[in-house]
């Protein structure tokens, strides 16, 4: 799946909330971007399309 550069990872909550983020994929440089001030990574919220919100909740009924 073409994500131009990014990593996205999908969190759910039981099977009726999904939420998801991207960060820079660290695999293309080998650089992880960081909050200067906190250190964290830096990850930007995704919307995700109805067919992606089904295949979350899917996959959250499937592994319950």
């Amino acid at each position: 799946m073409p994500t131009d550069g990014f990593d996205i990872k999908v969190y759910t909550v039981g099977e009726d909330y999904a939420h998801a983020e991207a960060r820079k994929c660290p695999s293309i440089d080998g650089i992880v971007k960081r909050n200067k001030v906190t250190g964290k990574e830096i990850r930007f919220p995704v919307n995700l399309t109805s067919w992606e919100k089904e295949i979350a909740r899917r996959v959250s009924i499937e592994f319950k």
